[in-house]
């Protein structure tokens, strides 16, 4: 995951300034998904859990609704049992 995630850094420095932003929630989304791995945390429960757990303090934006990722989210909302079933359909 760090390894990912420094990957991303250098590639932000030579693309848009919010990519930083985004792997920021990104991460969020792993920290959700590590701790309800089986079922998520529930179908449009995204924002709720971020920001009463989840929230880095670096990230500027605190009142987003999803990670602007459909991977991520999905993970996050739906657990193992839900991405098993995206990969199926």
């Amino acid at each position: 995951m760090v390894l990912v995630i420094g990957a991303f850094s250098r590639v932000d420095k030579l693309s848009r300034s919010n990519n930083h932003e985004r792997i920021l929630l990104w991460t969020s989304s792993y920290h959700m998904w590590k701790d309800h791995k089986i079922i998520g945390i529930g179908l449009a429960n995204w924002k709720v859990a971020y920001e009463k757990e989840y929230i880095l303090p670096e990230v500027k934006e605190h009142d987003l609704t999803m990670p602007h990722n459909v991977f991520m989210i999905f993970l996050s909302q739906t657990g193992i049992i839900g991405i098993l079933d995206y990969f199926i359909f």
